[in-house]
């Protein structure tokens, strides 16, 4: 499991981290291809004690222009409905078309 978290190619999957000055990894945003070779799903953690600092609006924002010069159109982000932290900062990045699949919330933002 940890070879492939580790291992990106960034094109298909990229990871970016963000670090505090002491060089402590406080979040981390990837995307991943799915079998849409034009759509990429996100994923996003920053640490408790690091939210609510713009950390994950930044490390989201710079997956975008990456995934655009691969090829990406357009990115799916899926998490648990009661994830109010996370779906409000998707919501102020312009995800929508909210529904939801297997008991979690998908939305996404087309890549322009």
């Amino acid at each position: 499991h940890v070879h492939y978290l580790v291992d990106i190619d960034y094109r298909r999957r990229l990871a970016l981290l963000a670090m505090d000055r002491e060089g402590n990894s406080i979040g981390v945003a990837r995307y991943e291809a799915l079998e849409d070779s034009t759509l990429a799903e996100i994923a996003i953690v920053v640490e408790p004690e690091w939210r609510n600092r713009g950390i994950g609006r930044m490390l989201v924002e710079a997956l975008e222009a990456p995934a655009r010069e691969a090829g990406f159109a357009q990115f799916e982000a899926l998490f648990a409905p009661d994830n109010r932290e996370i779906s409000g900062l998707l919501e102020r990045l312009g995800y929508g078309d909210r529904r939801f699949e297997d008991g979690l919330v998908c939305v996404t933002k087309l890549l322009s």
